[in-house]
């Protein structure tokens, strides 16, 4: 785990890949159809229900489109006022038509893992994260260094290089061949606010998600380091 938070990541790094897990059905369930333009354009987009069940390819790929979409709209968030995370207020095609924003879109503005699930020494001394400009509070895993703050981080915060301690991914074209994707693992306000008031999981008891949870865990490299690269090219 790095000490350091990134700096100017959006405009830094690309997301390579990305998944984003819904939990429970918030509506009615999504049927998987076309795309309309209505939703390219609405300032108020939000994350689908789960899929209907049997559904065919085109209605999954239809289905990954609206997370995606929901994902992308930008958020009146900053660094100074934390009170719009999550909120979409632009549309999608509107936040794609810059290469540089300076505020979070929805999934980047979700709550860091270690906002979620903060380290921190006095049990009690730190209030819930919901609405509140990133602050991120790490344990070294040799849990014999004292733990850290960060209290001026940005939204995007790749502090893990490899996959859930499992793998590391490398890509050949860095200027480093050693040099690692980064990872970065979010979630929105519901699985927050299920996991701020209970208490910690233990053999007699289990933690169970609400409906509405929202998990994102992604990918990212150097823009850099890409071959002939050109960041109009990305959403």
């Amino acid at each position: 785990m790095t000490k350091s938070v990134c700096r100017g990541c959006v405009a830094a790094w690309i997301l390579v890949s990305g998944a984003v897990i819904s939990l429970g059905a918030q509506a009615e369930v999504d049927n998987g159809s076309a795309i309309s333009p209505s939703e390219l354009t609405s300032t108020s987009y939000a994350f689908p229900s789960d899929l209907v069940s049997n559904a065919s390819g085109t209605q999954k790929a239809n289905y990954a489109w609206r997370l995606f979409i929901a994902a992308n709209n930008l958020t009146n968030a900053t660094l100074q006022d934390g009170s719009g995370r999550e909120t979409p207020v632009n549309s999608f095609i509107s936040s794609g038509m810059q290469p540089m924003q300076s505020n979070p879109t929805v999934f980047e503005s979700f709550y860091h893992r270690t906002e979620a699930y903060p380290y921190f020494t006095q049990a009690g001394s730190v209030s819930p994260p919901i609405g509140q400009t990133p602050v991120y509070r790490f344990q070294p895993i040799d849990f014999e260094t004292d733990g850290f703050t960060v209290s001026d981080g940005q939204y995007v915060n790749l502090d893990e290089t490899n996959q859930i301690g499992q793998n590391f991914l490398y890509y050949r074209e860095s200027n480093d061949p050693d040099f690692p994707v980064l990872y970065m693992a979010k979630v929105n306000s519901v699985e927050v606010n299920y996991v701020w008031n209970r208490a910690a999981p233990s053999a007699s008891s289990s933690w169970v998600f609400p409906d509405g949870v929202i998990e994102v865990k992604a990918a990212w490299r150097r823009v850099a380091d890409i071959k002939n690269s050109d960041p109009s090219r990305y959403h």
